[in-house]
């Protein structure tokens, strides 16, 4: 197994314990530079910009907050922060940035008294007040620090652990996607009541699972602009949602006898109705029978396929007994089995530019199952830029396991026992920055960025001389070396007569030769015969 050591980052305080969801990464006061929000048990959230240790924006007697999200919740064009509680009691903060006026139209506050969410007199699930123009609530402190006063309040069900925001059914308004101890996922979308922008969150769909969620997350629909839910079962399985796939069931044809002129048949009408497919598509993976069936799982959507477009199939897939997955529907393309119970999934994406494929990487703790199925296509790679992406997996000791879509991998060991993991593009001198989010239970949120490599691929020698043009001259000499010193070719003369012909074959017989020529210039030539080839090459 390779390892990595970062040594940049930035380091938080925030007290209290964060739940893996709580943890997020986004653009929380629209001006295009993401902050990184927190929540923890003990009712706190904050918010970090930058690389100021102190926090940006707080807020605090939330109750158990469990989840937190960042986006256009109420479909109003503005990012918002979301937070979630135990009891169900939604909390949303509009963030202003450090340009912001003090007068901004938001959904109607919650009640100024000391009461808290439980008063009768917040918001709640019927309450119908909608958006007013109210000063500014986050005067600045002291220290730079904002005091938040959320916008609006409602009661949802108790027993939150996840919240998404994403556009499910392509009507270019987001829906609100909550996930359920109790083993139910619900969806909600914010519906104006009125001429005015009064709204609420008005209750979607609801799926009951037979097993427990371990997480949620979306892939890209078959229908342009939609988006798939994927829910995560136990023993390494899943559930696809797809809310979005309206089929006919019955077709009517009915003739306009009763309009104004014209033939009544030349007006004939064909009305079709149409029923959306909302019962789950479960995937039963076939090593989900060899290992146990009540395993907690994660899931991650949003995978590039290998050329490089994201993929309505391709799902990774991480279990707490240390299985991580690539799979296609009900295909496993790869898997990795380490020693760490894996809890957390995050992906990054950078723009590189192409470097030479490697060789096949040597197993140790690992082993990797690879499907000849799934491989990238280079035809679609760009010649001078690609676009990488890497799969993050967290162990709850630290360990962290950063792998690319051609199977190859790296280990990074954080020292300490985390609660929380998330990875994402973190805004700070002028730039954003991959970066790996811990938030330990020190009381502290440890940020390591400048995190993705140029590759991860292991780098050889002999590649980089043989895909490289500019050493084309040097691989001359390193054939013309290797008949100075007499070396024969990789294969035996009875592999060589099999393989006659075949130009494949021969090309590793000829890749096997230069090795052993490199090999003997590195480990077995004399002084003499190197002062003798240094002479010959000079």
């Amino acid at each position: 197994m390779r390892e990595v050591s970062f040594v940049k980052r930035l380091k938080f305080d925030f007290n209290g314990s964060v739940t893996k969801r709580a943890l997020v990464i986004g653009d929380a006061d629209n001006d295009a530079q993401n902050e990184l929000v927190c929540a923890n048990l003990q009712g706190d959230l904050a918010i970090f910009k930058g690389r100021n240790p102190n926090r940006y924006g707080y807020a605090d007697h939330l109750g158990m907050v469990t989840a937190c999200a960042i986006g256009d919740l109420i479909n109003s064009g503005k990012n918002l922060v979301a937070a979630i509680n135990m009891e169900g009691w939604l909390f949303i903060f509009d963030v202003p940035s450090t340009s912001t006026t003090t007068t901004r139209s938001v959904p109607a506050t919650a009640t100024t008294n000391n009461d808290g969410p439980h008063s009768p007199n917040a918001n709640s699930l019927d309450d119908t007040r909608g958006l007013d123009t109210v000063e500014d609530a986050s005067p600045i402190e002291a220290n730079g620090e904002r005091k938040l006063v959320s916008i609006y309040q409602q009661r949802m069900p108790a027993n939150c652990k996840e919240l998404l925001l994403a556009d499910l059914d392509g009507d270019g308004q987001n829906e609100l996607i909550i996930s359920l101890t109790d083993r139910v996922l619900r969806t909600y979308k914010w519906i104006k009541i009125g001429p005015s922008e009064q709204g609420k969150f008005v209750g979607l769909y609801k799926w009951e699972f037979a097993d427990q969620i371990g997480s949620v997350s979306l892939n890209p629909s078959r229908h342009e602009n939609c988006k798939d839910i994927v829910v995560a079962q136990p023993g390494g399985t899943y559930a696809k949602l797809e809310c979005f796939d309206k089929k006919p069931i019955s077709s009517s044809r009915s003739n306009s006898h009763h309009s104004e002129g014209g033939d009544p048949g030349d007006r004939d009408e064909v009305r079709t109705d149409y029923v959306n497919k909302l019962t789950p598509e479960y995937h039963q993976l076939a090593l989900s029978q060899m290992r146990n069936h009540h395993v907690s799982t994660e899931v991650l959507g949003n995978i590039q396929d290998g050329k490089g477009s994201k993929s309505c199939d391709l799902i990774v897939i991480a279990t707490l007994d240390g299985t991580l997955m690539l799979v296609n529907k009900d295909e496993i393309l790869w898997s990795l089995q380490v020693d760490h119970q894996l809890f957390a999934l995050a992906v990054l994406e950078s723009s590189r530019p192409p470097k030479p494929r490697g060789l096949p990487q040597s197993e140790s703790t690992c082993t990797i199952v690879p499907s000849l199925e799934y491989q990238q296509s280079e035809s679609n790679v760009s010649s001078t830029e690609q676009k990488s992406q890497y799969f993050v997996a967290c162990a709850w000791n630290g360990k962290t396991y950063i792998i690319d879509e051609e199977r190859n991998y790296l280990r990074f060991k954080f020292d300490e026992a985390v609660s929380a993991f998330t990875a994402g593009n973190y805004y700070f001198d002028d730039s954003h920055h991959a970066c790996l989010v811990y938030a330990t239970f020190n009381n502290q949120i440890i940020l390591y960025y400048d995190v993705l490599l140029d590759s991860i691929r292991p780098i050889y020698l002999l590649d980089e001389i043989m895909n490289n043009i500019e050493y084309e001259d040097l691989l001359g000499d390193l054939h013309e070396l290797a008949d100075k010193l007499g070396l024969p070719d990789g294969l035996d003369e009875q592999q060589q007569q099999q393989t006659a012909g075949d130009s494949v074959q021969e090309d590793n017989g000829k890749t096997l030769r230069l090795y052993k020529a490199i090999s003997e210039i590195l480990y077995n030539l004399t002084d003499e015969e190197a002062l003798s080839l240094r002479k010959r090459y000079d």
